[in-house]
């Protein structure tokens, strides 16, 4: 365990699960709204060489394909939580208008979570409004432009781009190849290298196996970019349920 983690009462307790699980919203230090859709929220003090030498992480997909879920699970991780631990950790909890249906996201804009792990290690993760809702090609192109703003004025550099798709995906929409595309083309062409596809909400055999999405990636040309590395491991498959439910599976 965590030295200090023990101490859950810095945090907001969300919700007890009928398991005994609680959930707790994770304080942050500090929140700034750097440009009209981007925010930064602090939960661990940052100096400038911390933001320089930060593992980021960015996590985009279609809205609904589980970005949040899979966010909060490497929250977890990251912050050393045990499937064993009878809490869970959420970065933060977005409101969803009464009128907001599912085929609109539940994040706003782009966040950029600063954290460190349990070692000190500062990591950053930023997490995306799934492009492609009802809000149309012009939020789009904001999201574009807010973008290039974090990524001139807030981040110079990234690690690891995580697209997210649901493993029992078998086939690939407009939407996702559009998304994909999008994403790509606010980088340069290496981007590719540290690009990576978590399958969400993956059964058992998936984990062990692969999902369904990983055939027809190999097939489609608008993922072309990935053809050289398809060779590698380019994709992963998690159950990040796994953080309201400890029966689900594991973090580790």
């Amino acid at each position: 365990m965590i030295k200090g983690e023990k101490d859950l009462s810095k945090n907001e307790l969300i919700k007890k699960e009928r398991s005994g699980l609680m959930l707790y919203k994770y304080s942050n230090i500090e929140k700034k709204m750097a440009n009209q859709l981007v925010y930064q929220y602090y939960y661990d003090k940052y100096n400038v060489d911390d933001e320089h030498n930060a593992y980021v992480v960015l996590f985009c997909g279609k809205t609904g394909e589980g970005k949040t879920t899979a966010r909060n699970a490497f929250f977890n991780i990251i912050k050393g939580v045990k499937i064993e631990d009878n809490y869970r950790f959420i970065l933060i909890t977005e409101e969803q208008p009464k009128n907001q249906g599912q085929s609109e996201s539940q994040t706003n804009g782009i966040h950029l979570y600063y954290l460190k792990d349990y070692n000190g290690k500062p990591i950053i993760l930023i997490d995306s409004q799934g492009y492609g809702d009802t809000r149309g090609q012009t939020y789009d192109e904001m999201l574009n432009e807010a973008f290039r703003f974090a990524f001139t004025n807030l981040i110079d550099h990234i690690n690891v781009v995580c697209f997210i798709l649901k493993s029992n995906n078998c086939r690939l929409d407009i939407n996702t190849k559009y998304i994909y595309s999008s994403v790509t083309s606010l980088f340069s062409d290496d981007i590719n290298e540290n690009f990576i596809i978590l399958g969400a909400f993956a059964d058992q055999k998936t984990m062990y196996d692969r999902p369904l999405f990983v055939d027809s990636i190999k097939k489609d040309a608008a993922f072309l970019k990935l053809q050289d590395r398809l060779n590698e491991k380019w994709w992963y498959a998690i159950n990040a349920i796994c953080i309201l439910d400890n029966d689900s599976g594991s973090l580790n």
